[in-house]
């Protein structure tokens, strides 16, 4: 290990996680050894076995740790925020992952038509804080949700309130942040609202092909 070969590490404690000589050595070689796994081939199922073998074993954070980062990776977000979950006195660092891991599920979530599913995770992100850029990029979606289902005045809220955030205006969303106002309002039929904002999104912005017909579509009906 101290030469940097992994490889022969990984294998050297594994032989001695094998040897039942010194039961504390065996099971410190066990952990170095799924440590190792993760290391060399995202391998996560070393740290199963590891909590199987020594139940009452004090290094539960660490290995959760270190099986939400396989997870975040592997883009199984649900398993990471579930293992999460179980990380006692969490570090600012897995309160971060967290936090990005419920707003990534909600992502997925949302592509698959599960808007209702999605706005839980959306929250828990939001109630997290921690990242501010996150939190922004969550009340996007979390309008998105209360818009699609039919929530429309706190649709509006979210975006009204996003609009005035001068970090979000930095972000790739906040261009569509007054096309979206303009469906919200719409659909309260509250046409001189929806005026202004589509309006707003066409005279300010680039052309953006489809959307920007669209967008145009619906001011002239909102005239």
């Amino acid at each position: 290990l101290k030469l940097h070969n992994k490889v022969a590490a990984r294998d050297a404690f594994k032989f001695a996680s094998e040897c039942a000589f010194d039961k504390a050595i065996q099971e410190d070689a066990f952990f170095n050894y799924a440590k190792l796994s993760f290391d060399v081939n995202k391998d996560i199922s070393q740290f199963e076995k590891y909590s199987e073998m020594y139940p009452s074993n004090d290094k539960a954070k660490e290995i959760n740790t270190y099986m939400s980062i396989a997870y975040l990776t592997n883009k199984d977000y649900a398993s990471a925020i579930d293992i999460m979950h179980k990380v006692e006195n969490p570090t600012d660092d897995v309160l971060d992952n967290l936090q990005k891991a419920n707003m990534l599920r909600a992502v997925q979530l949302m592509n698959n038509g599960g808007y209702r599913s999605a706005m839980a995770y959306l929250n828990e992100a939001i109630n997290i804080g921690g990242n501010k850029a996150i939190t922004n990029l969550c009340n996007y979606y979390l309008a998105e949700c209360y818009y699609r289902n039919n929530q429309f005045e706190r649709a509006i809220e979210i975006q009204n309130s996003l609009a005035t955030s001068s970090q979000f205006k930095r972000t790739a969303e906040y261009e569509f942040l007054f096309y979206n106002l303009g469906y919200s309002y719409f659909k309260q039929n509250d046409f001189q609202s929806a005026t202004r904002m589509f309006d707003n999104y066409i005279s300010t912005l680039p052309s953006k092909g489809s959307i920007d017909k669209d967008a145009r579509l619906r001011l002239a009906d909102s005239y």
